[in-house]
C-alpha cells in the first residue's frame, strides 16, 4: 500500500477593518475601506477556482483515506468500491489505481487486478512497485511463473506515449538546430560527421520507440475477469469449446461481433469470448 496523495493547506488572507476618526481621518478610512472591498472582490474572483479545487482535493483525500482504512480492515471488496468511486469522480492517479489493484488481488479478482495495475503503469511506466505487483499477479495466473516479455517491449514501456512524443520532438529540434548551425556558422567543429550522425541516430531511435509505443497503445487488449471462462470456436454459446481460460489471462482483440469478441493469444489459438467475461484495455 502506498499513500501518495498529500494534504495541502490553503491560507486565506485575513481582512482587517479600520477605526473611525474625525475629519480627514474618517474620509481616508472610507477610501481605504472601499479599496479593501474592491481588493476583496478581485481576490474572490481570482481565488474562487483555487478554493473550489482545494475543497475538491480535500474531499478526494478524505475518500482516499477512507478507502485505505477499509483495506487495512481487510474489507477488500468495500475498499475496491471506494477506490472506484474516486476514479469515477474524475480523479486519475497511479496511487489510486495501484491500491485498487491491491484490493482486487486480495479479494481474489486477478483479472481486475491486472487491469488496474496496467492502467497505473500507463501513467507511471517506471514505477517499480507497480511493475513488481503486476509481474507477481501474472505469475499467479500463470501457475508460478510470469510470461516472458520481449526485450523490445520492456524497453518501449519504460516511457509512455506522451514521453516518447516529447523525446522525439526534442531529437528533431536538436538535429534541425545542428544542421542550421552548420549552414550559418562556418567552423570546422560543425563539419564533423559525428554531429550529424549522432543526432540522426538519436532521432531514428526515438521514431522507432514512438512507433512501437503507438503500436502497443493502439492494440486493444482483453483481460479475462471470470474464472473458468470458455473460449468458443464461434460467437455463440452453442459453439464448440476451444479451451477454458483462467481469470487474469491477457489476450489480444482481433474482431468484435454483437456481444462477442474474437481474441488470440490463448494456448490453443484464436477463439470467441462473451464480452461479459472480459475487461478491455486500450
Amino acid at each position: 500500500m502506498r499513500f501518495l496523495i498529500r494534504r495541502k493547506s490553503v491560507t486565506i488572507p485575513t481582512l482587517r477593518g479600520c477605526s473611525d476618526g474625525a475629519g480627514g481621518r474618517g474620509l481616508a478610512c472610507g477610501v481605504h475601506c472601499l479599496q479593501g472591498l474592491l481588493l476583496v472582490f478581485l481576490w474572490c474572483l481570482i481565488s474562487a477556482p483555487a478554493i473550489a479545487a482545494a475543497g475538491q482535493k480535500e474531499s478526494v483525500l478524505a475518500a482516499f483515506e477512507e478507502a485505505n482504512r477499509l483495506y487495512e480492515q481487510a474489507k477488500y471488496e468495500e475498499a475496491a468500491a471506494a477506490y472506484l468511486k474516486i476514479l469515477d469522480s474524475g480523479v486519475v492517479s497511479p496511487a489510486v489505481l495501484f491500491n485498487l489493484g491491491n484490493a482486487y488481488f486480495k479479494s481474489g479478482q486477478l483479472g481486475m487486478a491486472i487491469v488496474s495495475y496496467r492502467k497505473a503503469q500507463q501513467l507511471a511506466p517506471r514505477d517499480p512497485d507497480i511493475r513488481a505487483n503486476l509481474q507477481f499477479v501474472r505469475a499467479t495466473v500463470g501457475g508460478g511463473s510470469a510470461p516472458a516479455e520481449p526485450f523490445w517491449r520492456g524497453v518501449v514501456t519504460r516511457l509512455n506515449l506522451d514521453e516518447w512524443a516529447i523525446l522525439t520532438a526534442g531529437a528533431l529540434w536538436l538535429f534541425g538546430g545542428l544542421q542550421a548551425l552548420r549552414q550559418l556558422v562556418q567552423s570546422p567543429f560543425f563539419e564533423r560527421r559525428l554531429l550529424t550522425i549522432a543526432p540522426l541516430l538519436l532521432l531514428m531511435l526515438c521514431l522507432v520507440g514512438l512507433g512501437c509505443g503507438w503500436h502497443l497503445a493502439a492494440r486493444p487488449w482483453a483481460v479475462v475477469v471470470k474464472p473458468d471462462t470458455v473460449l468458443h470456436h464461434g460467437p455463440l454459446e452453442e459453439s464448440p469449446s476451444v479451451q477454458v481460460l483462467q481469470d487474469g489471462q491477457e489476450l489480444t482483440v482481433v474482431d468484435e461481433k454483437d456481444d462477442w469478441v474474437q481474441v488470440e493469444g490463448a494456448a490453443r489459438g484464436i477463439g470467441w469470448l462473451h464480452k461479459s467475461n472480459v475487461a478491455f484495455m486500450p
